[in-house]
């Protein structure tokens, strides 16, 4: 660090910051009177307050493009972690809200700094820091200075709402369900036009046939079908979300539509979320962020550029907040119904909170995303301040002058060709196909929507039997699955001893109750017929997992459990848990034989794996998709085995089945979603992994330790 000399008492210090320690513990007694004057002037210049700061960027990464704007801006280097961005994900502390990695663009994105007032009028001052910035692929557009309560104002979580955009190639619409029509002929039936425009001749036509109208309306079907929806709730259901939102709706109806005297209410329609944990790379169901409200996605604009016949539609998508893959998935998925590659029905599968699989859906190539705006609508009125660059008239302040918009329109036309150029940067083939979008579609959709097929007609299977049962949850599915009649059950030798123990534990009346943690995971059994509203089967995934989450009394009530069939029968675990306060699974000392003799199964199974710390035990459990918490140490990867006589049960990595019944598979369970498919009968499973915390810690160790202390000196048991 550079030192610094006070030029009144000659004194060195080790930093600027110290000498004005000095001079405010001192009142600048070792200055003259007009140095100190001077001084205090130099402070005064320099006291900061809240900034708000509208720019864009294209080809550089969100966190790199402010590091630049505020060293420009500020003159000094900023950390990473103390840079205030609308598109950031520091203040949620979670990889799934990051901004999406090679975005084409932002057209505009809000930070908050502090900066020291400026002389100069504020458009003087954008032109001249943008002499700096231009060069480095960053546009500065508005400055708003946070007046009275603005002080508490955080560009990344008070957003209410974002705008993205997707640059889209009419050659992705260009298919076989296109007839007697060349690609040319395609592109020429789409006339231009913008947000603020009419419809603008480039192609011979002022406005689009009737043919195209029809097809941009089978689009926009498409597209809405993707969005949040309004749905009718009829009030006596059991969820609690859909009861809350009905409440607080009836409470703002006039009294003569409120609750009679006799208790009926009107049905009510709500604006319900949906869980979009299918569209996003890492999300589960059962994660709150999952539960996401996209308002609206429609077709913006149609853009041709200097002359070019090949039209680029921009497609517009509004919600509270994207996961990070979401608007790239949500796009593929258009483009997979738009080419009619699956059928309509898929939309309801990929939103099924209640289907117990994953659909990983396909991603759009990623440089056709735009970041758009962000918007403060609480925060607007606190300010009196317009937070977003519109034309509106509510309030004098903010980013609604004429000389902001002129420099949002300009940056948002250009980011706009930039992303068009970089579709055209792979050339095209023989028959004038864009090559980037042949290679997306022959690598990546295409193969997709064979699976996505397959996975399809299974969810149809599965909503059938659910309509025909009467039952709920995973007895829903009991008819898919294969007779137990057909199941072998011949136990080979090497596993007898562990089964023999697991249906004595399971015999004792020991078997330890589920955390409500590992309850959040696992799939509702059947209701009980006698049940009462309080102990009622929950009809959403959120309702369940508030009710998991809340549960501090009996901890293995949170469903009502039934024995078999998937229902969430019981989980525990052995071994040794990380921590040296950590209190160790009871399990431990309710089946010391079970323990021993699952960590020696590990050795016979895998020799050449070095031993685990920990296992979970698993008794007629069904999982949703998820992923195990904390992290893998001492090995990457998990070990899973199937026991009993059940049929069904496959555990599904990624969307793999795998067969575990006494089939030993390893997989990361750190990093690689999994659940477990339906099943019929007595089905245990036994997970050997070893969570960060416990490197070096072997569970056999324990055993044998455990052996000493009882006395039980040389006694060797074997599994055959």
């Amino acid at each position: 660090m550079q030192k610094a000399t006070c030029h009144g008492c000659g004194e060195e210090f080790p930093s600027r910051s110290a000498i004005f320690r000095h001079l405010k513990e001192t009142s600048g007694q070792c200055l003259s009177k007009e140095e100190y004057q001077g001084y205090l002037q130099y402070l005064q210049e320099q006291d900061r307050h809240k900034v708000l700061l509208l720019y864009g960027y294209c080809g550089l990464e969100g966190t790199e493009a402010a590091q630049k704007l505020l060293k420009i801006v500020q003159g000094e280097d900023v950390k990473p972690d103390k840079i205030n961005r609308s598109y950031a994900n520091i203040g949620r502390r979670t990889q799934l809200v990051k901004q999406d990695e090679g975005t084409g663009g932002v057209i505009s994105e809000v930070l908050a700094t502090r900066l020291p007032s400026i002389l100069e009028p504020v458009d003087n001052w954008i032109d001249r820091m943008n002499t700096q910035l231009e060069p480095e692929g960053i546009y500065l557009i508005g400055r708003h200075e946070m007046k009275g309560k603005g002080g508490t104002f955080n560009a990344e979580i008070d957003v209410t709402h974002r705008r993205v955009e997707y640059m889209l190639p009419l050659d992705f619409l260009y298919c076989s369900n296109i007839e007697n029509m060349s690609r040319d002929e395609f592109f020429d039936t789409l006339p231009d036009f913008t947000e603020t425009s009419e419809y603008v001749s480039k192609v011979g036509r002022d406005y689009p046939t009737l043919a195209t109208v029809k097809y941009l309306f089978g689009l926009k079907r498409k597209m809405q079908s993707l969005t949040t929806q309004i749905i009718p709730m009829d009030a006596d259901e059991h969820d609690s979300s859909a009861k809350k939102m009905e409440r607080e709706q009836q409470s703002k109806r006039p009294k003569s539509q409120q609750k009679s005297k006799n208790g009926n209410k009107p049905k009510t329609n709500l604006l319900k979320r949906r869980r979009f944990h299918n569209f996003t790379p890492s999300c589960m169901a059962h994660e709150y962020v999952a539960y996401r409200r996209m308002d609206r996605v429609y077709h913006r604009a149609t853009i041709r550029f200097d002359g070019e016949r090949r039209p680029f539609l921009v497609l517009s998508l509004t919600g509270d907040l994207f996961l990070h893959g979401q608007v790239c998935r949500v796009i593929g998925v258009f483009l997979a119904l738009a080419r009619g590659l699956v059928d309509q029905d898929m939309v309801e599968c990929l939103f099924d909170e209640k289907y117990g699989s994953l659909i990983p859906t396909p991603a759009a190539p990623s440089m056709g995303m735009i970041a758009g705006e962000a918007y403060y609508v609480n925060w607007e009125g606190k300010v009196k301040a317009v937070l977003s660059p519109r034309i509106a008239d509510r309030f004098s302040e903010g980013w609604n002058d004429a000389n902001t918009i002129k420099r949002y329109e300009y940056w948002k036309d250009l980011v706009r060709e930039r992303v068009a150029r970089a579709w055209l940067t792979g050339g095209f083939d023989e028959d004038g196909r864009l090559l980037a979008e042949r290679e997306w579609t022959e690598t990546v959709l295409e193969p997709w929507s064979q699976r996505a097929n397959q996975q399809l007609e299974e969810y149809r299977q599965w909503k059938q039997a659910s309509l025909v049962v009467s039952r709920k949850s995973a007895a829903e599915v009991s008819e898919l699955i294969p007779s137990l009649n057909l199941v072998d059950p011949t136990v080979p030798a090497v596993f007898e001893k562990v089964l023999r123990c697991l249906r004595e534990a399971d015999a004792s009346g020991l078997w330890p109750s589920t955390t409500p943690k590992r309850q959040m995971v696992m799939i509702s059994s059947l209701t009980d017929p006698n049940a009462t509203d309080e102990d009622f089967l929950p009809n959403s995934l959120a309702d369940a997992h508030g009710k998991a989450k809340n549960n501090k009394g009996q901890r293995s009530s949170a469903y009502i459990f039934a024995e078999g069939e998937g229902g969430a029968s019981g989980s525990f675990s052995v071994g040794a848990m990380p921590g040296d306060r950590c209190i160790q699974p009871k399990g431990n000392s309710l089946f010391p034989e079970l323990m021993k003799a699952a960590f020696e199964l590990e050795m016979v199974l895998r020799p050449d794996r070095e031993p685990s710390s920990t296992i979970a035990i698993n008794r007629n459990a069904q999982f949703r998709p998820h992923t195990d918490s904390g992290a893998g140490a001492g090995q990457s990867t998990s070990l899973i085995v199937g026991l009993g006589t059940y049929a069904g049960g496959e555990l599904v990595v990624e969307g793999e089945k795998k067969d575990i019944r006494y089939k030993a598979v390893e997989f990361n369970g750190w990093t690689q979603r999994h659940w477990t498919m339906p099943f019929k009968g007595e089905r245990f499973s036994l997970v050997w992994f070893t969570p960060k915390g416990c490197e070096g810690v072997h569970g056999i160790d324990l055993c044998r330790q455990a052996g000493d202390n009882n006395n039980d000196y040389g006694r060797k048991e074997t599994l055959l």
